[in-house]
C-alpha cells in the first residue's frame, strides 16, 4: 500500500494553506504570535491507520474535554458570581463617587489587567463568521491546546445555535414578510458597465465616511471578476456593490449633476439601488448568518438611511442597532490581535469598521436623544492605523508601520473622528444618567475633551476663514465637523453647572465656558451657511448645511437665552455684578437672530427645522420686545433648591409644558414679518415644539420655566 504524503508543514499554515518555510517556529506563526506545532505522527504509516488512531485519540479527547466541561462549570459560576459581585461593589462604589461603571478605566485606574481576561473565541468558516465570549462553553474548548487545531477544522455550524442556510430562519421582522427575489432577478438591476464605472468612480473619489471600510485595489479586483463572472458573486457582496451605486448616486445629487446613462430621476435611483442592496442582505441571511461583507453592506445600507432624510430617524436608529448586533455578534468589538486565523489584512479592516460603527452609534443615538448602545467597557478594539490603501493588502503577513498624523490619508479623519467620538459618548452618558457629577468629574472630563482637541492633527485643525481660502471642500466640512462636536460636548459637559454658577461664581468657568461654545457653534453655522450660496468655498456642498444636526442649533440658542435671561433678571434685581461672560447683550441676542435666518433656509426641505425655526422666534421676541416689568423682584436668578441639591434634573416643567405642549404645526408655516401681523395663527403654529425640545435631558428645563414665564406676557396678547 501507498504510505501517505509526508506532512512537512506546521499546522497552522496547513490551516491558513500557507506556505511553510519549515523553520521551528516557521516565519508565518512569528508573524502571527502563534504556536508553531509541527505533527509527530509517523510518516510512513498507512493513511487508514492514521486516520483510525486519530479517530481514536480524538475520541479520548473529546471525552476528557466533557470531563473538563464538567468540572470547569461549577467552579466557573462560582467565580462568575464573584466576580459579579466583584464589579456590583465596584459600580456600587462608583456610583457614591459619581462615576459611571462604563468610564471607570478612564476616571480611574482599574485593578485588573485587561491583558489577563481571555479574549473569547472566533469562529469561522467560508460563510459566516460568529464571536463567543470567554464565559460560552465553545470558548473553554479553545483552552485545551491538544483540541484547538482538530476543532478549527470542524464546521462552524457545530458550535452555533444550528443556524439554518435557507431563508427565513431570522425573526420575521428581520427577514422580512416577503421572500427576496433571486440573484438572477437582483442582477438584472445592474445598470450596463459604463454607467457603474462612473457611479464606483464618483464613490471612491470622494470623502464620504463610509470610504475608508472598503479597501479599493481589492475592491477593484473583485469588481472585475464580477463582470466576468456575475452568477459567482456572493449577495453580501452585491449588497456593497448597490450601496456603492446609491451612494455614487447619492454624490451626483447632492453636487446638482444629472447621473450618467438614463438613470432618470436621481432620487428614485438612489431608492432604487438602496432597495436592491437591502435585498442582497436579506438574500444573504445576514441575521442569522453574518459573514463576510456583511458589516461593509449593512455600513453602507445605514449610511445610506441617514442621508436620505432631513429629519432624525428612529428607524436609522434601530438599523444602527441591529448592525450593532452583528459586530458584536462577529467579534469587531475585540482587536483582532487576539486571533491568529485573522490575517493582518482583515484585521486592520475590522478595525476600519469597527471605527465606523462607533462614529454612527453616537451619531444617530444623539440625534434622537438616547444613550449610544455600544458600551466602551467591553470592547479593546484599536484604532486603525494612519495607512493609505496601497501601503497594504491580503498578501501582507504583517501591517507596516503607521504613518505620522501630521501626513493626511483617507482614514486620518476616521481616526481623529473617532477619538473624539469616545469623549462625547462619554460625556453624553454621563448627562443621561438622571443624577449630576461632582464637579471635579466635570473637570477630569473638560481637561480630557481639551487634550483630545489639542491631539488633532494641524492638517485637521480649524483655522481662520481668511486661511481657508485654499483648503478643499472636503477637508474645510472635516475641520468644522470635528469642531462642532467638540463644541457640542463643552456644552452638554457644563450645561448644568453653569446654572450653578448664576448663584455660586465658583462655578464661573462652567458658565464661560458653555457659553462661548455656544456662540462658537452658532458663528459656524453661520458662516457654512455663508459659504453654501453661490460663489461661497461650499457652493457645492449645501447638503453640508442640511446636514448639521438641528439639536445643536437649539442646543447653542438655549445656553444663550438663559444667559440673556440671566443677565435681565440680575439688572432688574440687586445681584449679577459683573459678567464673566466677553459677549455683550446685543451680541448675544444677535447670534440668536442669525440662527433664526439660517433655520428659515432648511424649513422648506425639514419639518425638524420648521419647528425649530418657530421656536427660536418666541426666544427672539422675548429678548428684542420691551417686557412687562415682573411682579417680584429676583436677585441673583437663583435656582430651586430641590434641584439644586437633589442631584436630579427635571424633565419637564409644568409651567413651560403647559405653553410649549400645545403648540401645533397643523397650520402652514409662517415667516417672522406674518408672526407680527397674525397673532392667533403662530399661537396655534407653535403646538409641539415640546416634543422637539424633549429629545433629551441635556437641557435644564427649571431654567427654561423660568425664561418662558418672562415670555407669557407676549404670547398671553396674542
Amino acid at each position: 500500500m501507498e504510505g501517505a504524503r509526508p506532512v512537512l508543514s506546521c499546522a497552522s499554515c496547513r490551516q491558513r494553506k500557507l506556505k511553510c518555510d519549515r523553520n521551528q517556529p516557521c516565519g508565518n506563526c512569528v508573524a502571527r504570535s502563534t504556536d508553531c506545532v509541527y505533527s509527530s505522527a509517523s510518516r510512513n504509516r498507512p493513511v487508514a491507520a492514521q486516520r483510525r488512531d486519530g479517530n481514536a485519540n480524538l475520541e479520548n479527547r473529546l471525552r476528557r474535554l466533557e470531563e473538563l466541561l464538567n468540572t470547569m462549570a461549577p467552579r466557573g459560576s462560582q467565580q462568575g458570581s464573584n466576580g459579579s459581585a466583584a464589579t456590583s461593589s465596584r459600580e456600587q462604589n462608583d456610583r457614591e463617587k459619581g462615576a459611571s461603571p462604563e468610564d471607570n478605566s478612564s476616571l480611574q485606574s482599574d485593578p485588573f489587567n485587561l491583558s489577563d481576561v481571555k479574549p473569547g473565541r472566533m469562529m469561522s468558516s467560508d460563510s459566516q463568521v460568529a464571536y463567543v465570549s470567554s464565559t460560552h462553553w465553545a470558548a473553554l474548548c479553545n483552552e485545551v491546546a491538544e483540541l484547538r487545531e482538530g476543532l478549527e477544522q470542524t464546521n462552524l455550524a457545530e458550535h452555533t445555535d444550528n443556524a439554518e442556510i435557507s431563508y427565513g430562519s431570522g425573526p420575521m421582522l428581520l427577514d422580512g414578510l416577503q421572500r427576496p427575489p433571486d440573484l438572477k432577478d437582483i442582477l438584472s438591476g445592474i445598470p450596463p458597465r459604463e454607467v457603474t464605472n462612473r457611479l464606483v468612480s464618483r464613490y471612491f473619489t470622494s470623502n464620504v465616511i463610509s470610504l475608508v471600510i472598503l479597501h479599493a485595489p481589492t475592491f477593484e479586483k473583485e469588481y472585475n471578476r464580477f463582470w466576468q463572472d456575475q452568477e459567482q458573486v456572493l449577495p453580501a457582496w452585491l449588497a456593497v456593490l448597490y450601496g456603492v451605486l446609491a451612494m455614487g448616486s447619492f454624490l451626483f445629487l447632492r453636487s446638482q449633476e444629472d447621473l450618467p446613462g438614463d438613470l432618470g430621476n436621481t432620487l428614485i435611483a438612489i431608492e432604487a439601488f438602496q432597495r436592491r442592496s437591502t435585498e442582497c442582505l436579506m438574500l444573504s441571511n445576514y441575521s442569522s448568518s453574518p459573514g463576510p461583507y456583511t458589516m461593509e453592506a449593512l455600513a453602507m445600507n445605514t449610511q445610506i438611511e441617514f442621508v436620505r432624510r432631513r429629519d432624525a430617524s428612529v428607524g436609522v436608529w434601530v438599523l444602527m442597532g441591529v448592525a450593532i448586533r452583528l459586530a458584536l455578534r462577529m467579534g469587531y468589538h475585540r482587536d483582532p490581535s487576539h486571533y491568529p486565523q485573522l490575517s493582518a489584512f482583515q484585521g486592520e479592516m475590522r478595525r476600519r469598521v469597527w471605527a465606523l460603527t462607533l462614529q454612527l452609534d453616537a451619531l444617530t443615538s444623539c440625534q434622537i436623544g438616547l444613550p449610544p448602545m455600544i458600551n466602551q467597557a467591553q470592547c479593546d478594539t484599536q484604532q486603525p492605523r494612519n495607512l493609505l490603501d496601497e501601503d497594504f493588502g491580503p498578501d501582507f503577513a504583517r501591517l507596516p508601520p503607521s504613518r505620522p498624523e501630521t501626513e493626511l490619508t483617507p482614514v486620518l479623519y476616521t481616526i481623529t473622528k473617532t477619538r473624539m467620538t469616545n469623549v462625547f459618548r462619554t460625556i453624553f452618558n454621563h448627562a443621561g444618567l438622571g443624577r449630576v457629577d461632582s464637579y471635579n468629574q466635570i473637570m477630569e472630563l473638560d481637561q480630557r475633551l481639551n487634550t483630545t482637541m489639542q491631539s488633532i492633527s494641524p492638517r485637521l485643525k480649524l483655522t481662520s476663514f481668511e486661511d481657508s481660502v485654499s483648503v478643499p471642500p472636503w477637508l474645510l466640512i472635516h475641520r468644522y465637523s470635528l469642531e462642532l462636536l467638540s463644541l457640542k460636548a463643552r456644552c452638554i459637559l457644563h450645561r448644568y453647572y453653569m446654572t450653578q454658577a448664576y448663584s455660586d461664581p465658583k462655578y464661573n468657568y462652567s458658565r464661560v465656558s458653555c457659553v462661548e461654545a455656544a456662540m462658537s457653534i452658532l458663528k459656524y453655522h453661520g458662516q457654512i451657511l455663508a459659504e453654501t450660496q453661490d460663489g461661497g468655498l461650499l457652493c457645492q456642498h449645501k447638503w453640508f448645511l442640511s446636514s448639521l444636526e438641528l439639536h445643536d442649533f437649539l442646543l447653542s440658542a438655549m445656553v444663550v437665552c438663559l444667559e440673556l435671561s440671566f443677565r435681565a433678571r440680575a439688572k432688574s434685581g440687586s445681584g449679577g455684578g459683573q459678567s464673566p461672560v466677553k459677549f455683550t447683550r446685543e451680541e448675544l441676542v444677535g447670534s440668536l437672530q442669525r440662527s433664526q435666518i439660517l433655520l428659515d433656509t432648511l424649513k422648506v426641505h425639514s419639518s425638524d427645522a420648521r419647528k425649530a425655526s418657530v421656536a427660536l422666534a418666541v426666544m427672539v421676541k422675548n429678548f428684542t420686545q420691551p417686557q412687562k416689568p415682573q411682579e417680584e423682584s429676583v436677585s441673583g436668578f437663583e435656582p430651586r433648591d430641590q434641584y439644586a441639591n437633589s442631584g436630579s434634573l427635571p424633565l419637564y416643567p409644568s409651567e413651560a409644558e403647559s405653553i410649549l405642549g400645545s403648540m401645533s404645526f397643523d397650520e402652514p408655516y409662517m415667516s417672522s414679518e406674518a408672526i407680527q401681523t397674525s397673532h392667533p395663527a403662530f399661537s396655534s403654529s407653535l403646538e409641539g415644539v415640546g416634543t422637539f425640545f424633549n429629545t433629551s435631558e441635556i437641557i435644564d428645563w427649571d431654567q427654561w420655566e423660568a425664561f418662558v414665564q418672562g415670555s407669557r406676557s407676549t404670547t398671553d396678547s396674542f
